[in-house]
């Protein structure tokens, strides 16, 4: 009776108890928000970690542990992406490999995709590093059973050691490199991916001064997206038309170099074209086009270019700084000292706003540090808690169970004192 009590009771411990978390719909709604409200992200992702401490490691909180890295990167705060991308890589580690999605990785590759962009692009600046992540990517791609996905990370992978080969000026490496990938693509026969492979080949065959062959692929490229154009279910604002528009980018930025500037104009305005509904691609290229007719001399069109483009809404730092130089330079040509005066202003004033908003973006990491510490803490409070309650009711059964022994034996220990006192009184 005892026992059966004592099983009832420690059957209802939460340490029994299996609680399901729906961590899919959690990293959907973080993909949801990812890139329009990152905070909104995080907020998901701190929820779905705080019930994480009642449930048991899956594919799907590791994939939260992910996202939060992928969002914290985007924010600048690379080292503490870091260390969410390896507790990531440890969650997946402590699943059984029967509740895997990828049964036969070692690791999961896009999560090590993650951290070799960190140490590619960020300050951090480790190609060695990025490198090394990326081959074991590769090694754990490899093991993929869906050829598809196989390949496509296999591609992704290729790609980073192509960029990694161009910094190193290893142009034949990176050129082996992108003709495998668009081997692979053309097999795949994801149009959009196809294109970004044209465009790659293209810029590294412009690079190498092989015209004929950059040609050729631009040819190839022309032709596909005249054929994807005439389809119904053709989207102007998709992946398709802003790889195709990288290319004419590509030549425009390579003629302007070798000062060609009415060939560079034109490819640069049918990118611009092409590029219409892409409004973070356009300014780089209207401020090459401004530059370019500098290069004319046709001062009043360049004039005009960076006017217009000054009063392009978010109009980057950067951008800003090219267009007042192509203004400066203009003023300068021409005498006019008010005008060269006034936009020698807005530059010490762009130089003084970079400074503010450097600040600025220091203040902003630190609050998103100090909202994760926040976060955390919160997180640790809540397991603390409840490992408190577990452990008071662990106590608490503890002592029940101890309880209804000693009453148990107490009550046979005064059963058998009863059954010897009559015993006693019958001998007597």
């Amino acid at each position: 009776m005892f026992l059966t009590l004592l099983f009832f009771v420690t059957s209802l411990s939460p340490v029994n108890a299996t609680v399901k978390v729906d961590f899919q719909s959690f990293n959907d709604s973080i993909r949801k928000y990812k890139l329009t409200n990152p905070q909104k992200a995080l907020d998901f992702a701190f929820e779905a970690l705080d019930a994480s401490y009642y449930a048991s490691s899956s594919p799907g909180l590791a994939g939260v542990y992910a996202h939060i890295g992928e969002i914290l990167n985007e924010r600048g705060l690379h080292a503490a992406a870091l260390s969410y991308f390896q507790i990531s890589l440890e969650t997946f580690e402590t699943i059984p490999v029967s509740e895997r999605n990828l049964k036969k990785v070692n690791k999961p590759p896009w999560v090590l995709i993650n951290i070799a962009n960190i140490y590619f692009s960020s300050p951090i600046k480790n190609y060695k590093k990025s490198k090394e992540y990326n081959l074991e990517a590769q090694e754990n791609f490899l093991l993929y059973e869906n050829e598809g996905d196989k390949q496509n990370g296999l591609n992704t992978v290729r790609g980073n050691l192509a960029l990694i080969a161009i910094v190193n000026k290893n142009y034949d490496l990176a050129l082996k490199y992108y003709l495998k990938t668009f081997e692979s693509r053309k097999i795949l026969d994801k149009k959009e991916d196809l294109l970004y492979s044209y465009s790659q080949l293209i810029n590294i065959h412009l690079r190498t001064g092989n015209f004929f062959k950059a040609n050729e692929f631009l040819k190839t490229a022309d032709n596909l997206y005249k054929t994807l154009v005439s389809e119904k279910s053709f989207d102007n604002g998709s992946y398709i038309q802003r790889n195709y528009g990288y290319i004419y980018a590509l030549y425009g930025a390579y003629y302007q170099s070798v000062k060609e500037y009415k060939r560079a104009i034109e490819n640069l305005n049918k990118a611009k074209l092409i590029l219409v509904k892409f409004p973070n691609e356009t300014p780089s290229i209207t401020t090459r086009l401004a530059e370019c007719y500098i290069g004319l001399n046709d001062l009043s069109k360049a004039k005009e270019i960076a006017i217009e483009n000054l009063k392009v809404n978010n109009l980057s730092p950067i951008e800003k700084k090219y267009n007042y130089k192509v203004l400066e330079k203009i003023y300068k040509s021409q005498n006019l000292n008010r005008e060269l005066i006034n936009i020698k202003d807005s530059i010490i004033k762009l130089a003084g706003f970079a400074n503010t908003n450097k600040i600025i973006a220091n203040f902003n990491k630190l609050e998103t540090q100090i909202l994760l510490s926040e976060k955390q803490s919160e997180l640790n409070q809540n397991k603390i808690r409840y490992n408190t309650y577990l452990f008071i009711f662990i106590i608490g059964t503890t002592i029940l169970f101890f309880s209804l022994v000693s009453i148990r034996i107490n009550y046979n220990y005064q059963k058998e004192r009863n059954i010897r006192l009559e015993a006693e009184q019958q001998d007597n």
